[in-house]
């Protein structure tokens, strides 16, 4: 699956999440790009848990490409949010 994730033009940026939980980490990716994540989780999704053992990804895209994320990797995807342009 990586390399299908990695072989997308409109995939940016892929993180692994783990302990540290997913605000975290798109707090992280946010700064690395110089700018701020703006949260808007698809409902159900607990940003403040966490993930335990790099059990899931964050992955940036160019836009709102959830639905082709989920075609491509057939697992369950979630929307978080974006950066702040």
């Amino acid at each position: 699956m990586p390399r299908t994730l990695l072989a997308q033009n409109w995939i940016t940026e892929i993180l692994p999440v783990g302990s540290k939980r997913l605000l975290y980490e798109a707090g992280q990716l946010a700064a690395g790009a110089g700018t701020d994540f703006i949260l808007e989780a698809s409902a159900g999704v607990d940003v403040h848990c966490s993930a335990g053992p790099a059990t899931s990804i964050l992955v940036a895209t160019a836009g709102k490409q959830a639905n082709d994320l989920a075609e491509i990797t057939a697992l369950d995807v979630f929307y978080l949010g974006m950066l702040h342009i």
